[in-house]
């Protein structure tokens, strides 16, 4: 987890925001899953570069729970489910419409490193 809270400041001292939000993105779902408070999350952002960051937050369930879920983080008012959804689409659109291709750069992606 550390490294994705430096990742968050490269993003940010580069002027990379989709970066940043990314790194972000993912430090929250992380923290969701692990039932911590997200302020606890808001709290690590505020000690590092200021930057503009909210949440939109939908309401879902778990273990027959209401609970509320993160649907978009925005980071200097940049959705990042919408940066997301462009990038998939670039993909595809430059790989000759292909679903396929999506699906073998997401799994290339998440391959270990090394």
């Amino acid at each position: 987890l550390p490294l994705l809270l430096k990742a968050y400041q490269a993003g940010l001292e580069t002027g990379n925001f989709q970066y940043a939000g990314y790194a972000l993105l993912k430090r929250s779902h992380y923290l969701y899953w692990a039932s911590d408070n997200l302020s606890n999350l808001k709290l690590e952002m505020a000690a590092t570069k200021p930057v503009d960051v909210g949440w939109r937050v939908g309401v879902g369930s778990r273990g027959g729970e209401k609970v509320f879920k993160i649907v978009d983080i925005f980071v200097n008012g940049l959705s990042m489910s919408q940066v997301q959804e462009k990038e998939f689409n670039s993909v595809i659109r430059n790989n000759g419409n292909s679903v396929e291709s999506l699906l073998e750069k997401m799994r290339e992606m998440a391959k270990p490193a090394g």
